[in-house]
């Protein structure tokens, strides 16, 4: 992408280089409540981002991953779910342990003290490997400012306007740490972020201040060094909401959104950023409920959309790691299609993981449906293999389950605080 490559090939690279970048490693859904009821260094080469009309199933590079496994243990691998509560109980055993679901969602009604939500991701990561044999991705939306599900006792997180403001890639990377460690601490490998889609429409309703600012330069400047700080606590950066949410007058938590801008117009602003983190090894991108006539002119959403998850994502930008989905239960695709069949249209796209944690997504229905497809070959063994060779590498190359929460002491520490009040300070009340 033009933007993006003269970043990369001037005031970008002299930044990785003074932030330690380069080396590879919501659902953003600000209203939500979690179900309770039943339920790597990619080198892309790009001349232009022109649609294409892609097929659903990227070549996977290389053999797939656990080829061996029973489909409901593969399926189960693409599915994150929500559960209820702030221990294991009668839901979580039978979304992980019976039904083989791979991956949990946290929200606030599952969040407590730091020693609790440890307790908790334990306890899921236990169930997670007796079965499945992996261990599981822990998410949870932590961006700070209106955003954060894990406060009690945690730190109070500034929002990343303030961060991006603060125009100290430094502190951003510090920050990075602070978020990833604290979420180490407690067994949460995915902070489902950052936002990285550039804020440039002041009537946007929802992304706002939790982008870190509405010019490419500043998300690019921040946003990078502090996917680095996420990486060097051992945590999954997300960038999302890609292909960018940041110009969009309404909301996809309640309708689809529709980008209106010219190609030219999306190269140059909404796609940078990402282009710019996956050229430095971003594990994982969050795909929107929002549409981009420009760029895919069926109307469909990108987080349903094979031209642009498979083929602009994917093939054409280069990205290797792992796509996922939005919440599902979001009215940006609820209000054109049941969770489930979204669920199987978004993997047949290219996504390799779907969030299912609002109502009206049910995560038993979308096993259910995964499942059926899987076995009548409507959603092809090659896609499903990718799929779950994508997730089971990332969780391998994070040791997902394996180390278990780490110390507690740093959580809502003297230390966190004071960078904090320090990027607070830097960034003059803004």
């Amino acid at each position: 992408m033009r933007l993006a490559a003269a970043f990369l090939g001037g005031c970008l690279v002299a930044l990785l280089v003074a932030c330690g970048g380069g080396d590879a490693g919501t659902a953003a859904t600000t209203t939500s409540s979690a179900t309770a009821a039943a339920t790597a260094s990619p080198e892309p080469t790009r001349a232009s981002t022109a649609p294409v009309t892609a097929t659903a199933t990227a070549t996977p590079t290389g053999t797939p991953a656990g080829s061996e496994l029973s489909l409901e243990v593969k399926v189960g691998q693409l599915i994150f779910a929500g559960v209820p509560g702030t221990q294991v109980g009668s839901t979580a055993e039978r979304l992980v342990g019976q039904l083989h679901i791979g991956n949990v969602v946290l929200m606030g009604e599952n969040a407590g003290t730091p020693s609790q939500v440890a307790a908790l991701t334990s306890q899921l990561q236990a169930l997670a490997r007796r079965s499945n044999g992996f261990g599981a991705l822990i998410a949870t939306d932590q961006e700070g400012g209106t955003v954060q599900r894990l406060t009690q006792g945690f730190t109070r997180l500034p929002d990343a306007a303030s961060v991006g403001a603060a125009a100290r890639p430094d502190l951003a990377r510090e920050y990075g740490a602070l978020v990833g460690s604290e979420l180490s601490a407690v067994g949460v490998n995915m902070p489902l972020g950052p936002v990285l889609d550039v804020n440039d429409n002041p009537a946007n309703p929802v992304i706002g201040r939790r982008a870190f600012g509405s010019t490419v330069e500043t998300v690019v400047a921040t946003g990078l060094p502090f996917i680095e700080g996420l990486r060097s606590a051992g945590v999954i950066a997300v960038g999302k909401h890609f292909p960018g949410h940041g110009n969009t007058e309404t909301d996809s938590h309640f309708t689809l959104p529709v980008v209106k801008k010219s190609l030219d117009q999306l190269e140059r602003t909404e796609l940078a950023p990402f282009e710019a983190a996956v050229a430095t090894g971003l594990d994982a991108v969050m795909v929107a409920h929002v549409a981009y006539p420009a760029l895919d002119a069926s109307g469909m959403p990108a987080s349903l959309s094979p031209t642009i998850i498979t083929g602009l994502l994917k093939e054409q930008i280069g990205f290797r790691g792992v796509v996922v989905t939005d919440d599902l239960g979001m009215a940006g695709v609820a209000a054109l299609m049941s969770p489930e069949d979204a669920a199987l249209r978004a993997v047949q796209a290219g996504a390799d993981l779907v969030i299912c944690v609002s109502l009206p997504c049910d995560a038993t229905k979308v096993q259910a449906r995964l499942l059926q497809a899987a076995r009548s070959g409507e959603l092809p063994a090659a896609r499903l293999d990718d799929a779950v060779r994508r997730v089971t590498e990332l969780k391998q190359r994070y040791r997902a389950g394996e180390a278990g929460p780490g110390r507690l002491d740093e959580v809502g520490s003297a230390a966190h605080r004071e960078l904090v009040a320090t990027i607070l300070a830097a960034a003059g009340g803004n």
